[in-house]
């Protein structure tokens, strides 16, 4: 195939080999799994890290606190 025979899915419009073929989809299946797996861990990352530095700002914030003024 070559021209206007291919299809917008390069990979959907070949037929041989089919060994790289199935080897060139495992690779994009791995790439965008992989890509939601970061935005994941990223995700739990600020949900555990950002109550951590709020605590820490309250705390250096209690430290010059006036309780009588």
């Amino acid at each position: 195939m070559s021209g206007n025979d291919v299809l917008d899915n390069v990979l959907l419009s070949l037929e041989k080999p089919k060994w790289l073929i199935a080897a060139a989809n495992l690779s994009v299946f791995i790439h965008v799994v992989g890509s939601y797996q970061i935005c994941i861990v990223l995700g739990v990352l600020l949900m555990v890290l950002s109550p951590i530095g709020a605590l820490r700002d309250i705390i250096i914030q209690a430290k010059t606190y006036k309780f009588y003024s």
